[in-house]
């Protein structure tokens, strides 16, 4: 392997690592405005991080130039909390269309480890459902397969971090 994909190998293990401890994968519900004031509901793909250092999100922004993704980047401004501390300034950014999230799993995949890879499975198995429907008429609606794959990925919703360490932390024998 040469100089070049080598460092190139490094920049998207890199940006799997911060996506794995700084970011998110997920499905987000949506409402979908139809005529006469009806709606339907729809989902759609988000991978995304935020970080309050600058030269890290940069770094992400450049990758993911790299890798012509189109992506959402957003400042929030810091404030002063309900408890009085000031909150430092966040940036966040994220990839939402099918095209570029299929792109970015293809590169940072063979980097995850954790939880988030099965969270990248569970995405692809959205993609085959919603790519075996047709994209009008009665087939193309959002079903059963895509709430549940949308529940599945919100599990953790609700729960305080304790009760998640608490459910997915094996017992470790006492030193």
């Amino acid at each position: 392997m040469d100089n070049q994909q080598e460092r190139f190998d490094l920049r998207m293990a890199w940006l799997a690592g911060i996506i794995e401890g700084e970011g998110w994968i997920t499905l987000m519900k949506r409402r979908v405005h139809q005529k006469n004031d009806k709606y339907t509901i729809g989902y759609t793909p988000n991978i995304g991080m935020t970080n309050t250092d600058f030269d890290i999100v940069s770094e992400v922004r450049n990758l993911f130039d790299l890798l012509a993704l189109h992506y959402r980047f957003q400042t929030r401004n810091g404030k002063i909390g309900t408890d009085g501390i000031l909150r430092k300034t966040r940036y966040e950014i994220s990839v939402a269309s099918s095209r570029d999230i299929k792109v970015l799993i293809s590169h940072i995949l063979p980097y995850m480890i954790g939880e988030k890879r099965n969270r990248i499975h569970r995405l692809e198995e959205f993609f085959k459902v919603r790519e075996s429907k047709g994209i009008k008429g009665p087939q193309s609606k959002y079903g059963n397969e895509e709430e549940s794959i949308y529940k599945e990925l919100y599990s953790f919703r609700g729960k305080s971090r304790s009760k998640i360490l608490n459910d997915y932390t094996p017992n470790m024998p006492c030193a």
